[in-house]
């Protein structure tokens, strides 16, 4: 369902918010790490993060994420997908694509649930 809020991003914006240039970032640096910093500025909270290196166990990407979770600061601030103001993110957009891209998969909605949500309702 994460990947649903993505393209339901897409959709309403014609954006590819996770688009990262490689031929534009040095030598040195991974355009999967930009994509994952970016997932976790946009989508996670503190919360759900942990919940999902709870989900995660022991992989190896728990220490990924950790890296990444601590890049952030002043210089480097998080943007939560929650505090945009773009048109046309209405709130209920808004509300359904934070829900299906909530970073803890127990908390994450279900296709039933995003189906029965408010956006959809005169669709």
């Amino acid at each position: 369902m994460f990947s649903f809020g993505i393209v339901c991003i897409y959709a309403v914006l014609k954006h590819v918010i996770l688009y990262v240039d490689e031929e534009a970032l040095p030598e040195d640096e991974l355009a999967l790490a930009h994509v994952l910093e970016r997932q976790i500025s946009y989508f996670a909270d503190w919360e759900s993060l942990h919940g999902l290196l709870r989900h995660l166990g022991d992989s190896p990407w728990c220490q990924v994420l950790e890296i990444l979770r601590g890049s952030f600061n002043k210089e480097n601030p998080r943007e939560p997908f929650a505090r945009w103001n773009i048109e046309p993110l209405d709130a209920d957009l808004k509300d359904l694509i934070g829900g299906l891209t909530n970073f803890d998969p127990p908390k994450r909605l279900t296709a039933d649930e995003a189906l029965s949500h408010n956006w959809f309702h005169d669709v």
